[in-house]
């Protein structure tokens, strides 16, 4: 089980990136956000912790197509977005997969170990949760 600390340091790393893609000129509205400061739903600590596939592949398409730039984003996701159907998911997907791992090539990421299938998941610390979990009820 997570320590109190450890959950500070998850909202903690929560909130940078969401700042974060704030800063970069991400729309609010576009994870279901009001745009605006008025009242309605905001972003909380462990909003990313849960399995949450649309904001996903809504935040890895802003932030690549930031990364990459509107004509480049255009031809990698050409026919892939905006997502309509399980299939189109499952190949953004693979793209993406495709552009990080370029990207680690041209040491422009750090070399990391996702794959596709995280990605379709698209939550972060629960995961690690589980993995600690599984590895606990193995002993």
């Amino acid at each position: 089980m997570a320590t109190e600390r450890e959950k500070e340091r998850e909202a903690e790393l929560e909130s940078a990136m969401y700042t974060n893609c704030l800063l970069l000129g991400l729309d609010p509205a576009v994870l279901g956000f009001p745009a605006g400061a008025g009242g309605g739903p905001s972003p909380r600590a462990g909003f990313f912790r849960h399995s949450n596939p649309k904001m996903g592949e809504q935040l890895l398409y802003f932030l690549l197509s930031a990364l990459r730039g509107p004509e480049q984003s255009a031809k990698d996701f050409e026919k892939v977005w905006p997502i309509f159907d399980s299939g189109q998911s499952r190949d953004f997907r693979k793209i993406v997969q495709g552009i990080i791992s370029e990207l680690e090539s041209q040491g422009a990421l750090p070399r990391s170990n996702s794959r596709v299938s995280s990605l379709a998941t698209c939550c972060g610390p629960s995961l690690d949760g589980r993995r600690q979990w599984s590895r606990r009820r193995r002993m």
